[in-house]
């Protein structure tokens, strides 16, 4: 998810800011590609797979709540974030393209 420093933290330090904004993407995008799609959803999967999330992040202050994941989604600028999102999948399939193309001609030979 290197693709997501591309992004600017739309918030400001000032207002207390407790989670790492890349974390924050990190498991917004985790959940809803595991069908979370609410704030609430994708808080609980969080919480529900934190043991995981720490073998990568670094969640000194823990999951973000809902209230956090919705006000950072709601001063993130949707265009940069799908531009960026974007990106990282086409990277993603990419890569697999040729995995997959390759596996479909050993499974019908």
């Amino acid at each position: 998810m290197e693709k997501l420093s591309e992004l600017e933290d739309p918030r400001q330090p000032s207002n207390g800011t407790r989670h790492d904004f890349r974390e924050i993407l990190v498991i917004a995008v985790c959940a809803m590609l595991s069908d979370a799609d609410s704030f609430e959803d994708i808080a609980l999967w969080g919480r529900l797979k934190a043991d995981w999330l720490r073998r990568f992040l670094v969640l000194q202050n823990g999951i973000p709540s809902q209230d956090t994941f919705l006000r950072v989604f709601r001063v993130l600028d949707p265009k940069q974030f799908e531009a960026v999102f974007r990106r990282w999948v086409g990277g993603i399939v990419g890569a697999l393209d040729g995995v997959m193309a390759q596996g479909n001609r050993t499974d019908f030979a």
